[in-house]
């Protein structure tokens, strides 16, 4: 059961920091709304409630929104690949890292 829930806290940190690399991608690409909100609900650490009442909306008008932006980020993602792309990128120059320190170890 510990292990099940460690696994799911996993998934859920990793799914968190996927969507922060998405906002950071494309927030431009959202209305200053819909930022705002992201940002309280993910770096803030705030609750639908407390973003519900700042905003002056509903906490289901706010989790409808943080549903929109998630939708929209992984819409934007789909199109343009610019996450994957620099993930592709990390991957490349890990390597590339990888093989100078062997190269190096081996006294080339």
């Amino acid at each position: 059961m510990v292990y099940a829930l460690v696994k799911k806290m996993n998934e859920n940190l990793e799914e968190i920091i996927y969507l922060n690399n998405l906002f950071d991608l494309y927030q431009s690409l959202l209305t200053p709304a819909q930022s705002e909100i992201f940002n309280e609900y993910y770096n803030d650490n705030l609750s639908l409630s407390e973003i519900s009442e700042i905003h002056n909306i509903s906490r289901s008008a706010a989790s409808y929104s943080l549903k929109l932006v998630r939708k929209k980020l992984e819409k934007f993602e789909a199109k343009l690949h610019l996450n994957e792309i620099i993930e592709d990128i990390k991957k490349e120059n890990k390597e590339i890292a990888n093989k100078i320190e062997s190269r190096i170890k081996n006294g080339i």
